[in-house]
Protein backbone atom coordinates (compact mmCIF):
# COMPACT_ATOMS: atom_id res chain seq x y z
CA UNK A 1 0.00 0.00 0.00
CA UNK A 2 1.17 3.66 -0.83
CA UNK A 3 1.18 5.64 2.02
CA UNK A 4 -0.98 8.58 0.85
CA UNK A 5 0.96 12.05 -0.44
CA UNK A 6 1.09 14.72 2.63
CA UNK A 7 3.36 17.28 0.51
CA UNK A 8 3.98 20.57 1.85
CA UNK A 9 1.63 20.13 5.22
CA UNK A 10 2.95 21.27 8.49
CA UNK A 11 3.09 19.13 11.07
CA UNK A 12 3.45 20.28 14.87
CA UNK A 13 5.26 17.22 16.98
CA UNK A 14 5.20 17.51 20.87
CA UNK A 15 7.04 14.49 22.03
CA UNK A 16 9.69 14.62 24.80
CA UNK A 17 10.83 11.33 23.93
CA UNK A 18 13.51 11.60 21.86
CA UNK A 19 14.03 8.29 19.76
CA UNK A 20 10.02 8.97 19.14
CA UNK A 21 10.23 12.11 18.34
CA UNK A 22 13.39 11.40 15.84
CA UNK A 23 10.84 8.19 15.01
CA UNK A 24 8.07 10.75 14.01
CA UNK A 25 9.98 13.19 12.23
CA UNK A 26 11.20 11.10 9.61
CA UNK A 27 7.93 8.99 9.28
CA UNK A 28 6.14 12.59 8.49
CA UNK A 29 9.09 14.28 6.53
CA UNK A 30 9.09 11.08 4.15
CA UNK A 31 6.04 11.57 3.55
CA UNK A 32 6.30 14.76 2.46
CA UNK A 33 5.31 17.13 5.68
CA UNK A 34 7.12 19.94 6.88
CA UNK A 35 8.01 18.72 10.68
CA UNK A 36 7.83 21.81 13.21
CA UNK A 37 9.34 21.00 16.15
CA UNK A 38 10.03 18.68 18.07
CA UNK A 39 8.69 20.26 20.84
CA UNK A 40 9.23 18.49 24.63
CA UNK A 41 7.12 21.39 26.31
CA UNK A 42 3.94 22.40 27.32
CA UNK A 43 5.67 25.82 27.07
CA UNK A 44 7.64 25.03 24.34
CA UNK A 45 4.39 23.98 22.18
CA UNK A 46 2.42 26.84 22.98
CA UNK A 47 4.73 29.19 21.70
CA UNK A 48 5.33 27.09 18.38
CA UNK A 49 1.60 27.58 17.88
CA UNK A 50 1.56 30.85 18.92
CA UNK A 51 4.36 31.82 16.20
CA UNK A 52 4.16 28.82 13.13
CA UNK A 53 1.46 27.89 10.41
CA UNK A 54 0.33 24.56 11.25
CA UNK A 55 -1.86 22.13 9.61
CA UNK A 56 -2.05 19.65 12.17
CA UNK A 57 -0.37 18.48 15.37
CA UNK A 58 0.70 14.80 16.70
CA UNK A 59 0.93 15.59 21.23
CA UNK A 60 2.17 13.48 23.52
CA UNK A 61 -0.18 13.30 26.73
CA UNK A 62 2.98 13.80 29.25
CA UNK A 63 5.41 15.89 27.96
CA UNK A 64 8.26 17.33 30.51
CA UNK A 65 6.54 20.07 32.45
CA UNK A 66 3.35 17.74 32.54
CA UNK A 67 0.10 17.03 30.81
CA UNK A 68 -0.56 18.53 27.09
CA UNK A 69 -3.97 19.60 27.99
CA UNK A 70 -3.62 23.16 27.41
CA UNK A 71 -1.49 22.70 23.95
CA UNK A 72 -5.05 20.82 22.65
CA UNK A 73 -7.21 23.56 24.09
CA UNK A 74 -4.45 26.10 22.18
CA UNK A 75 -5.04 24.17 18.94
CA UNK A 76 -8.46 23.63 19.09
CA UNK A 77 -8.68 27.34 19.65
CA UNK A 78 -7.67 27.70 16.25
CA UNK A 79 -9.20 24.72 14.77
CA UNK A 80 -6.22 22.91 13.98
CA UNK A 81 -6.37 19.26 14.31
CA UNK A 82 -4.74 16.74 16.76
CA UNK A 83 -3.66 13.12 17.42
CA UNK A 84 -3.09 12.56 21.11
CA UNK A 85 -0.41 9.65 21.47
CA UNK A 86 0.07 8.07 25.05
CA UNK A 87 1.01 4.66 26.87
CA UNK A 88 -1.88 5.69 28.98
CA UNK A 89 -5.33 4.49 29.73
CA UNK A 90 -8.45 6.32 28.30
CA UNK A 91 -8.98 7.55 32.41
CA UNK A 92 -5.48 10.40 32.10
CA UNK A 93 -7.04 11.33 28.36
CA UNK A 94 -10.02 13.86 29.47
CA UNK A 95 -9.57 17.02 27.91
CA UNK A 96 -8.06 16.46 25.05
CA UNK A 97 -11.79 16.66 23.00
CA UNK A 98 -12.49 13.44 21.38
CA UNK A 99 -9.20 13.61 19.44
CA UNK A 100 -7.60 10.59 17.74
CA UNK A 101 -5.68 8.55 19.56
CA UNK A 102 -2.53 6.14 18.72
CA UNK A 103 -1.57 4.17 21.83
CA UNK A 104 1.93 3.48 21.98
CA UNK A 105 3.84 2.11 20.63
CA UNK A 106 2.21 2.34 17.04
CA UNK A 107 3.73 1.61 13.96
CA UNK A 108 4.57 4.39 11.26
CA UNK A 109 2.00 3.35 9.16
CA UNK A 110 -0.41 4.46 11.83
CA UNK A 111 1.15 7.62 12.05
CA UNK A 112 0.39 8.45 8.17
CA UNK A 113 -3.39 7.12 8.05
CA UNK A 114 -3.97 9.44 11.31
CA UNK A 115 -2.72 12.36 9.82
CA UNK A 116 -3.80 12.13 6.62
CA UNK A 117 -7.34 11.64 8.37
CA UNK A 118 -7.76 14.29 10.30
CA UNK A 119 -6.68 16.79 7.57
CA UNK A 120 -8.66 15.08 5.65
CA UNK A 121 -12.01 15.62 7.89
Amino acid sequence: MNAPSLSGRRVLIVEDEALVAMMLNDVLTSAGCAVIGPAVSTTEALALVERETIHCAVIDVKLTDGMSRPVAAALCARGIPFIVTTGYDEEHLEGFDGAPILQKAYIPDEVITAVAGILSA
